[in-house]
C-alpha cells in the first residue's frame, strides 16, 4: 500500500487513488464502530465504500507489485505478526474470550487481516512474473471462478484470512495485468471513450446493485462469508458485487488525475497509506469507546467529522515518527 512507481518520477494519479481508498477506509471503519443504529443514508454511503475501497487497494497493490522477500517480511508480514499476537493476547484476557488461544490467534483481528492477505499475493508474484499476459488473463478468470465457489463452502473463512484472501485475488492479478497492459500500450489509458464506458458502466453497476440487492447485509462484500451464512447471499451476488467492483476500480483509475506529475496535497496521503492503515485500527476503536451507548444525531455529519479529526491527528503522529527516523539516519551517518 505504500510503495513508490519504479519510475524516476512518480506517477502521483496512483497516490490520489491510494488516498481516496484510505480516506475510504477510514470512512467506513468509523461509520460501522460508531453507527449503532443506521439509517437508509448511512446504509447506502457505507455500501458503496466497501463496493470498491478494498479491490481499488488490493488493485493498485498488484499494479506496483515487486517480488522482494526481505521487504515483503520485514514491511509487511512482521508487522501483522506483531500487532497481531499483542492486540490477541490483550483481547483475550481482557474481554475472558473462552476459546483455545492458539485458534483464536490464528483470526486477524478486525483490519489485521489485509496485511496477513497481502503477504500472501505478494508472495505470489514471484510466480506472476514469470507468466505472460495471456496465462495471467487466464488466471484472473480462474481465481475469479475460485472466489465465487469458494462461498458454497460452510467454512470459518477468518481462520488465516483464507475466504478474503481468495476473494479478494482476483483484484490482484487485475492490477499486474493492466500494468503489463499500460507498459505496452499507453495510449489505451487516455482514451476518452474507455473513461466514459467505465464510469457509466460503473455508476449503473452501483445503483443496480441497491435495486437488485438493497436487503443484502453488508457482511456480504466483505468476502469473508459463504452464502449459507447470509441472508440473500449467493453465488449470483458474489458475482454482481465482482462486476461492480471491477468497474469502480477501472473507472476510478482512468479517471484519477488528468496529468501523472499532478496530485496537489492531497496525493502526500497516499504517499503514507500503511501508515495511516497501521494507526486508524487503534484510533477509530478509542474513538468507538467514546460513543459507546450514545445515541448520535446526524451521524453522517458526525462520521465526517470524525474522519477529519482523525486525519489531523494521523498526520501530526506520522510527521512525528518520519522526523524521528530521519534524525536517526542522519545522527547514524
Amino acid at each position: 500500500m505504500n510503495e513508490a512507481c519504479a519510475t524516476q518520477k512518480r506517477d502521483l494519479r496512483f497516490d490520489i487513488l491510494k488516498a481516496i481508498g484510505i480516506v475510504c477506509v477510514v470512512f467506513g471503519h468509523v461509520i460501522e464502530k460508531i453507527n449503532t443504529e443506521s439509517t437508509d443514508v448511512i446504509n447506502v454511503v457505507y455500501k458503496i465504500i466497501y463496493l470498491f475501497h478494498m479491490p481499488l487497494f488490493i488493485f493498485i497493490s498488484g499494479y506496483f507489485a515487486k517480488f522482494n522477500l526481505k521487504k515483503i517480511f520485514k514491511g509487511i508480514f512482521l508487522p501483522y505478526l506483531i500487532i497481531q499476537t499483542l492486540w490477541t493476547v490483550i483481547e483475550f484476557f481482557a474481554f475472558h474470550i473462552e476459546e483455545n488461544f492458539l485458534l483464536y490467534l490464528l483470526i486477524p483481528r478486525w483490519t489485521m487481516w489485509f496485511l496477513l492477505s497481502l503477504t500472501v499475493f505478494k508472495l505470489s508474484v514471484f510466480v506472476l512474473n514469470k507468466m505472460q499476459t495471456d496465462s495471467l488473463v487466464m488466471l484472473f478468470i480462474l481465481s475469479l471462478m475460485c472466489g465465487l465457489l469458494f462461498g458454497l463452502l460452510d467454512f470459518n473463512g477468518g481462520i488465516l484470512s483464507i475466504s478474503r484472501t481468495i476473494g479478494f485475488y482476483p483484484f490482484f492479478v487485475l492490477g499486474v495485468i493492466v500494468k503489463r497492459r499500460r507498459e505496452k500500450h499507453e495510449e489505451l489509458f487516455n482514451n476518452t471513450s474507455l473513461k466514459i464506458l467505465f464510469t457509466l458502466l460503473a455508476v449503473m453497476f452501483v445503483s443496480l446493485f441497491f435495486v437488485l440487492f438493497n436487503n443484502l447485509p453488508s457482511q456480504a462484500l466483505y468476502f469473508s462469508f459463504g452464502y449459507s451464512q447470509l441472508m440473500g447471499y449467493s453465488l449470483w451476488a458474489r458475482g454482481y458485487i465482482y462486476l461492480t467492483a471491477i468497474f469502480c476500480v477501472l473507472a476510478l483509475t482512468y479517471n484519477c488525475g488528468i496529468r501523472k506529475d499532478v496530485g496537489g496535497e492531497f496525493s502526500s496521503i497516499g504517499k503514507k497509506t500503511l501508515y495511516y492503515y497501521l494507526l486508524h485500527s487503534h484510533m477509530v476503536n478509542l474513538v468507538s469507546l467514546l460513543f459507546a451507548k450514545k445515541q448520535i444525531h446526524c451521524p453522517l455529519i458526525m462520521s465526517i467529522s470524525i474522519v477529519i479529526v482523525l486525519f489531523i491527528v494521523m498526520n501530526v503522529i506520522i510527521y512525528l515518527i518520519l522526523t524521528i527516523r530521519e534524525t536517526k539516519k542522519r545522527l547514524a551517518m
